[in-house]
């Protein structure tokens, strides 16, 4: 036996060969792991890591709405909804809100045409990010 047998099968002209199946399942494997390692990295849907106001807060004054997200998302396809909650928990939904982005489409800016009253609000966000994955989220917040 050629001294290569313990890793190679055989060899030819005293040369080391690998069979073909063998090479191309081994080549499979690694194009395989290589796939796997990218998709994982870009499967990762964003999150919201800050709000403004935030969830559950107690605020005074209040101009507008800011999420900021760890990923940029798809400016057409933001939607933030800001709603009253009434005092027997149903919504009225806030009207004529206009949304915009900055921070290299990281954050999302709500802007209500008219000042919201005292009350309890609840914001509700659905975005996509770079995956093509809807994200979202709702928490509630009061005006005193």
């Amino acid at each position: 036996m050629p001294s290569c047998f313990p890793v190679v099968p055989f060899t030819i002209k005293g040369r080391c060969f690998m069979p073909i199946p063998l090479l191309r399942r081994a080549l499979q494997g690694l194009v395989l792991a290589a796939g796997l390692v990218v998709a994982g990295g870009a499967s990762a849907h964003v999150t919201l890591v800050s709000s403004t106001p935030a969830a559950d807060s107690h605020v005074s004054a209040f101009h507008h709405i800011e999420l900021t997200f760890d990923g940029a998302v798809q400016p057409g396809a933001s939607r933030v909804t800001v709603s009253r909650i009434n005092g027997d928990r149903t919504l009225t939904p806030v009207e004529n809100i206009t949304v915009t982005h900055s921070n290299e489409n990281r954050t999302l800016h709500a802007v209500p045409a008219q000042a919201l009253s005292q009350g309890d609000y609840q914001v509700e966000w659905r975005v996509v990010g770079g995956d093509d994955h809807p994200v979202g989220g709702r928490y509630d917040f009061m005006i005193h």
